[in-house]
Parts: C-alpha cells; sequence; structure tokens
C-alpha cells in the first residue's frame, strides 16, 4: 500500500535543485535538504516496517536510483556500506 507524502521522484528533484556540482553529499545531508524543504508531512516523518522514518527511505532509494538508473548522480563508496553523492560531471 502506498503512502501520501513526498515520492521518489519528489525527493529526486528536491536533491537535483539542491546538490551544487562538484561537490560530494551524504545520505545524511541529502536527507537534510529534504527536511529543509518544509514540506513534510506526518506520513513522510512515520515509522516504517524496516524502523526507518519513510522519507529517510525514499530519499536512500532516490539517491541509488539518480545514481543506478539514469546516471544523474556519481557515487563513490567511502567504507563498505558509506556512501557519497554528487551531480554527474558529463
Amino acid at each position: 500500500m502506498s503512502h501520501p507524502g513526498l515520492s521518489g521522484k519528489d525527493i529526486e528533484q528536491i536533491l537535483l535543485q539542491s546538490f551544487i556540482p562538484l561537490r560530494w553529499y551524504t545520505r545524511k545531508e541529502a536527507i537534510e535538504f529534504v527536511e529543509k524543504t518544509g514540506t513534510l508531512t506526518p506520513d513522510d516523518r512515520r515509522i516504517i516496517d524496516s524502523g526507518e522514518i519513510q522519507f529517510h527511505r525514499r530519499t536512500s532509494n532516490a539517491l541509488r536510483d539518480l545514481a543506478r538508473t539514469n546516471n544523474t548522480l556519481e557515487r563513490n563508496e567511502i567504507t563498505p556500506g558509506f556512501w557519497q553523492y554528487r551531480l554527474h560531471q558529463k
């Protein structure tokens, strides 16, 4: 069942508008960008089955999708499981 709130596509747009070229960002910074928009609803802040906050999970998914699916973001694994992201250099 889908829950209202920001969609993954909404979050992708927030990230693309927030990231500055050549600068690397962490997942934590990406979450902060989404939070600073002031558009989060109670549904975005709900705890999902994994124990995460909904918009945190959607932000992680947006980062992954932007890096894997359409190659909009570059990603770099700093340590196992800890990634950083930046706008893809064309």
